[in-house]
């Protein structure tokens, strides 16, 4: 009886894929809410907004250096790869096993979220977050686990629909008319200054660095790419300009319907804006926005955490059983190990 050959990642993704991963992974729910503490740390337009230009500028420079790496050593991986090669073992270990960690708590977290929306869309899943979480979580699970063809596409969907639904937000800000905040006695925020000023940059900064963070998830299924060089690099530098567009967009949206001052420590300034241009829609169509934008973004964490786990168990870091793969290119048990790490998370 002979060993059957060992199967492998499958080289089947292409720069629309890179692309949708970007944008997907990247853009969550907390596009909708981070403006509120962006605008109490810098409440003026210019400052609010620069801040958000700046960040972008930010990721830009730090997409330079994720691009070349990806393309000088396309494995799939993450920054596991580029730890390892760089460091060693003892470095390698540590960072893969705290990423693994990070892409599956963010997984559960936005897991919970999803349910907790939905709740209010579907009245079935009122206080059921958890179990409706799952539901859908578990729907992505077995498209990925059909294969990387499905998963991507799923990838690809998800964030298109997210893209839609965010710019169609930002319309209806401009074009649509809208209702008016009762008058508040609160002060308006102060303007910092000199060295005060440097610590609220410093400050709302956080915030939307956290935005723009997972700009580089490509990365993660570097080996999966269809000519990584080229590739790989394109849906980084072209999903980041897509990134910015849509936040610099959005914020100009917000303002153009909440006053800064007003915005300044709203936690959930899309709902705001929802409310106000919808009325007692608003809330439902925000929610759906948000479960869209939620959606891509946890698809993409499903993709990434196994293959880091591929990429230790190659390298003599992690049991030889995660580099197990399926025919559709899919991890099969760095996968289950994976679901195990987010179900302990959410239960």
């Amino acid at each position: 009886m002979t060993t059957p050959a060992p199967r492998h990642l499958l080289q089947v993704l292409g720069t629309a894929f890179g692309l949708a991963l970007v944008v997907g992974a990247t853009i969550g729910g907390g596009i909708l809410g981070t403006p509120g503490g962006v605008a109490a740390a810098l409440p003026t337009t210019a400052l609010f907004m620069g801040a958000w230009i700046f960040g972008g500028v930010n990721a830009v420079l730090g997409a330079t250096a994720y691009s070349e790496l990806g393309a000088m050593m396309p494995r799939s991986g993450g920054f596991y790869v580029f730890a390892h090669r760089a460091f060693g073992d003892g470095v390698g270990f540590f960072v893969g096993y705290a990423d693994w960690i990070n892409w599956s708590v963010s997984s559960a977290a936005l897991i919970l979220l999803i349910g907790d929306y939905l709740g209010g869309v579907i009245p079935a899943f009122a206080g059921h977050a958890l179990i409706a979480g799952c539901a859908i979580f578990a729907v992505l699970v077995m498209l990925q686990w059909a294969g990387v063809r499905s998963g991507g596409r799923a990838q690809e969907v998800t964030s298109v629909l997210k893209a839609v639904a965010l710019l169609g937000l930002v319309i209806a800000a401009f074009v649509l008319p809208h209702g008016q905040l009762s008058p508040t006695s609160t002060p308006p925020p102060i303007v910092p200054h000199g060295m005060a000023l440097l610590l609220a940059f410093g400050v709302a900064m956080q915030g939307v660095v956290f935005s723009y963070d997972s700009y580089y998830a490509v990365v993660y299924c570097g080996e999966e790419i269809v000519d990584p060089g080229k590739a790989i690099p394109r849906s980084i530098f072209r999903g980041l300009l897509i990134i910015i567009a849509i936040y610099v967009l959005l914020n100009a949206a917000f303002l153009a319907v909440v006053p800064i001052d007003r915005m300044a420590g709203d936690h959930f300034v899309g709902g705001t804006v929802a409310r106000l241009i919808f009325g007692a829609r608003g809330d439902m169509i925000i929610r759906l926005i948000a479960i869209i934008a939620i959606l891509g973004t946890v698809n993409a964490q499903i993709m990434a955490a196994p293959r880091i786990l591929l990429a230790m168990a190659r390298d003599g870091l992690f049991p030889a059983a995660a580099t197990r793969v399926n025919a559709g290119g899919t991890p099969t048990f760095a996968l289950i190990l994976s679901l195990v790490l987010v179900g302990a998370f959410l239960f």
